[in-house]
Parts: C-alpha cells; structure tokens; sequence
C-alpha cells in the first residue's frame, strides 16, 4: 500500500509542475502582446507630437510666365501680339504673350513650436510634387525660407500646401497634415 501512495504523490507533482510552465508559458506571451502594443503606441504618440510642433506655412509662391521672345515685328506672328517691344511680343495694351507659367519656387514660414522636421512635401492642386530637404540648420521659429523645386506649369488658378515630413525614432517618415491653401491666381503669374 505504501508504494501506491508515492506513485499518486508524484502524479501530483508532475502535473503540477506542468501547470506551472503553462502559466510561465501564458505569462510571457501576454507580455510580448503586451509590450508590442504599448511600444507601438509610444511611437505614434512621438510622431503625432513631433507633427503639432512643426507648424509651417506658405508665406508666398514663386510663379513665373513664359513669354514669347522677338528680336522684331516679324517673328510676333500670334493674332494681337504683333509688336515686338523690350524683347517680347506684345499686345496693343502692351501685356505680353504669355506662352506657359509655372510654379517655381514656395517660401515657407516657420510658426512657433519646437518640432524638428527633415523635408517639407509641396502639394499642387492636390498632387504632391516635391519632397526638399530643410536647410541643414532648419528653421527657427518666425523664419522664412525660400525652396525651389521643379518648375510645375499651370493651366488655371492652382491651390498650394506644405507639410512637414518628420522622421520617427525607428527611422520611417511620416507626413505631417498639410498647411492651409495658398491660392495662386493665373493672372499674378508675370
């Protein structure tokens, strides 16, 4: 009789021990849950406030028109802009032919805030059309700088924006919203 006792006697502390390492098992797999959750969390945290410290603006847009060049009367062959004046032909009223216009340039204003920010993504009409690199010393706060990007040519009135791109801990960039509209008439590109 004593030898069935010790052999229930060490059952239970088999299953026992089993038990134990299940809950071990459990206790390390709700903390890698757990720790990627809150680790993930912390990151967007960090992003999000680095996006709320960047504060930019569009102080103004460089918008340039094309015209057409003559050296005389005879190479201003377009119905109104038959005279060749100050090296361009012109109409009657002295306005010029204006071939194309572009976008060339967006002076950006840094509000107050103390955001660091490695690029700034230009939006055209809704299309982003250029990411440039912030001046190796940044901005300060209140200062203005002048980016120049790709010539865009435009058709009609364009609406422009800005947005800090900012870069995480881990490395990855994220976009900052965009800046408020800055409407550019078709008529004030000279």
């Amino acid at each position: 009789m004593e030898s069935i006792n010790n052999k229930k006697g060490i059952s239970e502390v088999v299953v026992w021990i089993i038990g134990l390492a299940l809950v071990l098992v459990l206790i390390v797999i709700v903390w890698q849950v757990i720790s990627t959750f809150t680790n993930k969390q912390a990151e967007t945290t960090e992003s999000a406030a680095s996006c709320l410290d960047a504060n930019i603006g569009i102080q103004s847009v460089t918008c340039e028109a094309t015209t057409r060049s003559c050296t005389s009367d005879t190479e201003c062959t377009t119905p109104g802009y038959a005279t060749c004046a100050s090296g361009r032909c012109e109409g009657g009223s002295g306005n010029p032919e204006i071939l194309s216009r572009e976008i060339s340039g967006v002076t950006i204003k840094r509000d107050s805030g103390s955001g660091v920010w490695e690029n700034v993504k230009v939006v055209i009409n809704g299309e982003p059309t250029a990411t440039i690199p912030v001046p190796d010393d940044g901005l300060e706060p209140l200062e203005s700088e002048l980016i120049s990007i790709t010539p865009i040519t435009i058709t009609e009135d364009a609406e422009v924006k800005v947005a800090p791109v900012v870069v995480n801990a881990d490395g990855t960039e994220r976009t900052c919203p965009e800046s408020r509209i800055y409407a550019v008439k078709l008529s004030s590109c000279a």
